[in-house]
């Protein structure tokens, strides 16, 4: 950057202590990751491999479980 926006608040390599700091929670956000399908697979044994797939229903607010082949 050129130029600081605030040379009293916003320093670099500045440390936050407190989670109650203005400057931390001015730019705090927050992300959620909402997955529509989650796979799940299992090779450890080759006797009992398995494959998994959740699929979320976004009418009834469930997850519907279908086991696959591996």
């Amino acid at each position: 950057m050129s130029v600081n926006p605030d040379p009293d608040n916003l320093k670099m390599g500045q440390e936050v202590n407190d989670l109650n700091d203005p400057v931390a929670r001015k730019n705090f956000r927050v992300v959620i990751i909402k997955p529509v399908v989650v796979e799940l697979m299992d090779l450890s044994n080759p006797a009992t491999a398995s494959r998994e797939r959740y699929t979320y229903d976004e009418r009834s607010g469930e997850w519907k479980h279908e086991e696959t082949w591996p």
